[in-house]
């Protein structure tokens, strides 16, 4: 497992197999996960973050937080993975795993938040005027 502490520039950081622990600080920051569970906060700024890479096959089941800024959360592409995503401030766009039931979580702002194409999901827009869009599997929705 490694850790990675961001900078005050734009970081970009590619998570190793063992189940990373990584946060951007300040910069707009790329992370990507890896198929251990990973845990990516973007924190300041505005933040791109992968729950897995283009290349792997299979995912973990990944924790990522956006932080403060319009952030993009995208969870894991390959494999079953069961991820939590949560956007905090901003106008935050998360993306559900392709397969796996995901909690997801807007938080203040106006956030859109996309269910995946199986397994149920849990999504709440929380505070501001969000977008949910339910996949082809049974989600719940909620909002304030």
């Amino acid at each position: 497992m490694a850790i990675f502490i961001g900078t005050d520039s734009n970081d970009i950081y590619l998570a190793t197999t063992e189940g990373d622990n990584a946060r951007g600080d300040r910069g707009d920051d790329t992370l990507i996960g890896n198929s251990g569970s990973d845990t990516l906060n973007g924190n300041a700024n505005n933040d791109l973050l992968f729950a897995d890479s283009a290349t792997q096959t299979a995912g973990g089941n990944d924790i990522l937080f956006g932080g403060q800024g319009d952030d993009t959360l995208v969870g894991a592409r390959f494999g079953f993975s069961a991820d939590s995503l949560g956007g905090n401030r901003g106008k935050d766009l998360l993306i559900a795993s392709t397969n796996g039931g995901n909690t997801l979580f807007g938080g203040q702002g106006n956030d859109t938040i996309y269910g995946s194409v199986s397994n149920g999901n849990t999504m709440n827009g929380d505070l501001g005027n969000d977008l949910l869009i339910a996949g082809r599997s049974s989600d719940s929705h909620a909002g304030r």
